[in-house]
């Protein structure tokens, strides 16, 4: 626990460097922006649930009894 907390992120900062300082190609950049899509539909899904905790407990609800319905 020690060296997890002291030696490692003193390696990191030495070994890693700042990818946004480099230059990237087509497939690196291309992943990138699907990385983005996905995180902004992450996004959306995580606001919109926590907008509506009623319905989500409702969907949670049902999962879990038709878990318990179709295992028995």
């Amino acid at each position: 626990m020690v060296i997890s907390l002291t030696t490692t992120p003193m390696m990191c900062a030495y070994i890693l460097r700042n990818e946004r300082t480099r230059k990237h190609g087509r497939i690196y950049l291309a992943s990138e922006r699907s990385f983005a899509w996905v995180q902004s539909i992450y996004r959306r899904s995580l606001i919109w649930v926590l907008d509506n905790p009623t319905i989500t407990l409702v969907v949670l609800v049902l999962t879990v009894a038709l878990n318990v319905a179709f295992n028995h």
